[in-house]
């Protein structure tokens, strides 16, 4: 839009130059005249003799004018010779059509999107007055409202609705590219078929986590896993040993969902603000867990996974077990 709108006003300025010019040499019949009329907009400014840059500066100027100024259509009337620029009432009626075909376009497109920032800022509304109501601290506030900028970006609009109304391929289409295709991307299930690619893309929910928040706890029940769309992840032993950090495309949880005890093994933090798509156990053994190769292999990253934190932190106690020695002989 922008860009039609300023090639639009490029046009009618390079325009506009060009015949106040023309206008001008086709009325005098030369360049340089040697009685030109006294109603030229070029005699009444002196400009006959000038430079040709200052000639265009002037006349660029006079353009501009037209967009801009409502009054001043009779710029050179002579009493005595009836002389009137008919050029300039042209110019200044095209100039007015360009601005209001420009509003136009400009308040049709912005309708177009107004019904899904409005009801984002209804949304923005109604959680302000919630929070106000319900008398969050500030901090809260500014968390939660954080999370509805990331997740909507300022237009509100339910996905679920949109893509329920389209055909199986179109569906299909958009399911792959709007972030799930990340899922064929993950190593352990690239050797499952396309069609199981797009039945567990259909069974993801996106969730959000701000920076700071803690997305997994250690030593509690596990009935989901995620992949990170964007964003980064710190996974923490039970010391509060940092183990690693996990990026875009990468997945976390599945530990409790292939081993029998279902708990989880490490706590995970948001580093970032993060968009991560999750998929419950129901969904997971269902679809994922049917495949006993694919099955295995996700054991296999588990088991991992877990003797690395397992090591990781049995080395950190020991490191916090020598300080600890270390400061008590010297208190000593």
């Amino acid at each position: 839009m922008a860009v039609h709108v300023a090639l639009l006003l490029y046009l009618y300025l390079q325009w506009n130059i060009f015949f106040q010019f023309a206008t001008e040499y086709y009325g005098e019949g030369t360049f340089f005249p040697e009685n030109p009329r006294n109603c030229s907009w070029m005699t009444t400014a002196g400009l006959w003799n000038e430079t040709l840059s200052t000639k265009f500066v002037y006349s660029l100027h006079r353009a501009v004018a037209m967009l801009r100024e409502n009054t001043g259509i009779i710029t050179t009337t002579e009493a005595n010779t009836g002389c009137f620029e008919y050029f300039f009432i042209i110019s200044w009626i095209v100039a007015k059509i360009i601005i209001l075909q420009g509003t136009f376009n400009y308040t049709i497109k912005a309708f177009g999107l107004e019904s899904a920032r409005a009801k984002y800022f209804i949304m923005a509304k109604q959680v302000q007055t919630f929070m106000e109501l319900r008398k969050f601290p500030p901090r809260l506030k500014k968390k939660i409202l954080k999370f509805y900028a990331i997740r909507f970006q300022s237009h509100f609009f339910v996905e679920s609705r949109i893509i329920a109304c389209m055909s199986g391929q179109l569906r299909e289409d958009i399911l792959m590219h709007s972030g799930r295709q990340l899922i064929s991307d993950v190593e352990f299930l690239k050797t499952l078929p396309r069609q199981l690619h797009l039945q567990i893309g259909m069974k993801l929910g996106i969730v959000i986590f701000i920076a700071g928040d803690i997305i997994l706890k250690i030593n509690t029940s596990g009935d989901c896993m995620y992949f990170i769309d964007r964003g980064t992840v710190a996974i923490y032993s039970e010391s509060g040993k940092e183990v690693c950090h996990l990026h875009d495309g990468d997945f976390f949880g599945e530990i409790a969902l292939v081993m029998k005890h279902r708990f989880r093994t490490a706590s995970v933090v948001a580093v970032t603000n993060c968009e991560l798509f999750r998929l419950e156990r129901a969904d997971f053994e269902s679809s994922i867990a049917c495949y006993p190769t694919v099955l295995e292999e996700i054991k296999r990253v588990a088991t991992n996974r877990m003797e690395k934190t397992r090591v990781m932190d049995d080395h950190y106690r020991s490191e916090i077990r020598e300080s600890m020695e270390r400061r008590s002989i010297v208190n000593l």
